[in-house]
C-alpha cells in the first residue's frame, strides 16, 4: 500500500470553479465563501471568459483582490480547467452548480472534490399555494 503522508502534509489549496454567466444568489454564495477562505488559504477561481460580457453585474467586481483567477472560454472550459489545474495544483477543488460528471471526477481523482448544488426558493411550496388558490376558486 502507498504511503499518503507527503500528501497529507502539504498546505491546502483551494480552487472554485464557477462556469455560471451571472451573478445570482448562489454566485454570491460562493463569493462570501472565497472572501472568507482567501484569509486562511491561497484561494483561485476558474470562471468562463464572458462572465462579464452580460448587462449584469459581474462576479469579478466582488471577488477579493488576493484571490487568483483563470477565465476559460465557454466551449473549451474542460481543457482550460485542466490547464489551471495542471499550473495551480489545488489540494481542493470546489465545484459550483456544476454536475460533475463520472469522467471529469476520474480525470481529477487525487484531489479532493466537493459539489455545491445550490436549489430554488422551495419552487413546491408556491405551487402547491397556487394550486390551492385555484381550487378553491371553482
Amino acid at each position: 500500500m502507498k504511503n499518503n503522508k507527503n500528501r497529507d502534509l502539504r498546505p491546502i489549496r483551494k480552487m472554485h470553479v464557477i462556469f455560471s454567466e451571472k451573478y445570482l444568489n448562489s454566485e454570491q454564495i460562493a463569493v462570501a465563501l472565497i472572501n472568507r477562505q482567501i484569509n486562511d488559504y491561497p484561494v483561485a477561481v476558474c470562471i468562463r471568459s464572458d462572465c462579464d460580457a452580460y448587462y449584469s453585474r459581474s462576479i469579478l467586481n466582488y471577488l477579493d483582490s488576493r484571490v487568483e483567477i483563470y477565465r476559460t472560454p465557454a466551449e473549451l472550459r474542460i481543457l482550460y480547467l485542466i490547464y489551471a489545474i495542471m499550473v495551480w495544483r489545488p489540494t481542493l477543488l470546489h465545484w459550483h452548480n456544476i454536475k460533475t460528471s463520472p469522467t471529469i471526477s476520474l480525470i481529477f481523482w487525487r484531489i479532493t472534490q466537493i459539489s455545491t448544488q445550490y436549489t430554488r426558493q422551495n419552487l413546491s411550496f408556491r405551487r402547491k399555494q397556487r394550486m390551492s388558490q385555484n381550487s378553491k376558486s371553482k
